[in-house]
């Protein structure tokens, strides 16, 4: 990425997911010698005025929040911030897949049940009990279409790292 020092972080205050990772922004831009500005999204059908207030805040980069909000409307979110024309990272990988430049998290489709095919705790658990495990595998999706929409260049040795790129 080209040297920044002002990000913006997209995010809804209400969410859960959410609530977890505003406390955190400031101190992992500090580390890294960057600003952050937060956009609170609480209702997704307003979100072109929080884009207006974006485009007016000189920021070189967004981070989008996980939380189910955000996620029920990637393919909007990430239509604005493309006309935007920011680089954007967002917690899931549906984003990338819609159209964002790059995701980093958890690839939530390998959640495994425990017990739902018939595996030998299946017979010690009550009814309706299964136990749900959540992968601990991040991933790293790049989308070089929405690189190139943007007029970025991402090194390929950035791009190597990527489990999976969208060309």
């Amino acid at each position: 990425m080209p040297a920044f020092a002002r990000v913006g972080a997209i995010v809804n205050p209400d969410d859960a997911q959410d609530v977890l990772t505003i406390p955190r922004l400031p101190a992992a831009t500090r580390a890294l010698g960057v600003t952050v500005e937060q956009f609170e999204v609480r209702d997704v059908t307003k979100f072109d005025a929080v884009a207006a207030a974006i485009g007016g805040a000189g920021v070189e980069a967004l981070l989008v929040g996980d939380g189910p909000t955000l996620n029920s409307a990637r393919a909007d979110i990430v239509a604005i911030v493309a006309r935007l024309r920011l680089p954007a990272m967002y917690g899931f990988r549906e984003f990338a897949e819609a159209g964002g430049l790059m995701s980093y998290g958890y690839n939530l489709p390998m959640r495994i049940a425990d017990g739902q095919a018939g595996g030998q705790n299946s017979q010690r658990r009550p009814p309706g009990r299964s136990a749900v495990r959540a992968a601990c595998r991040y991933e790293l999706i790049v989308n070089l279409k929405a690189a190139k929409a943007i007029g970025l260049t991402i090194p390929d040795s950035f791009v190597l790292l990527a489990d999976e790129v969208i060309e």
